[in-house]
């Protein structure tokens, strides 16, 4: 699978929110490129995938994605990927508190799942397919401008990085109280 996969490194702006980009490319190819593997690294994942499509075999089911855009949750064990023959998957690493940003869907539920977009935000998946899919240029470009439209400019990620991972360390019940006391006033975060 080597010769089909590359890395981009995202620009220094979105890196509070953007792991990596990395893409499996079988256009060129009239057979299914063997499995691949994704290990578990707590980051989520938007696909674009464009072509015959691409089949994987997530948390021990086997899926089979067409064409479109997809977000995949964390993943607790390790996921095979397999492009079909004439496919291409663009996909971006996000760090796990975008997604929330991005949908009113559980993260719990999101956990070894992937969903297509246009099911939880079908203004985002409009504006994500609404461009060349198989170009990857063209898919950072509009996911920046995705971004550039959820997040505020200037925002500072520190803080939702910081609650993010306050709250995934709890084993108890967390009230916005306690996170408020601990980073910030209560009303600045209401």
């Amino acid at each position: 699978m080597n010769g089909f996969y590359k890395e981009i490194v995202p620009e220094d702006r979105y890196k509070p929110y953007i792991q990596k980009f990395w893409i499996l490319d079988n256009l060129g190819n009239p057979l299914t490129i063997p499995a691949g593997y994704a290990l578990p690294n707590g980051c989520c994942t938007i696909v674009f995938i464009t072509g015959n499509g691409v089949l994987l075999n997530l948390a021990g089911r086997a899926i089979e994605l067409p064409a479109g855009v997809y977000l995949s949750g964390q993943i607790t064990k390790r996921t095979s990927i397999s492009l079909k023959p004439h496919s291409k998957a663009i996909m971006a690493q996000v760090k796990p508190w975008l997604p929330p940003i991005m949908t009113d869907m559980s993260m719990h539920e999101l956990v070894d799942n992937i969903v297509g977009l246009d099911a939880i935000n079908p203004f985002l998946n409009q504006l994500l397919t609404d461009i060349e899919l198989a170009d990857e240029r063209s898919v950072i470009l509009a996911l920046y401008e995705v971004l550039d439209t959820c997040i505020p400019i200037g925002a500072d990620a520190h803080f939702i990085q910081w609650a993010y991972k306050k709250l995934g360390a709890c084993t108890s019940q967390v009230n916005i109280a306690d996170i408020a006391g601990s980073a910030c006033s209560a009303a600045w975060i209401l």
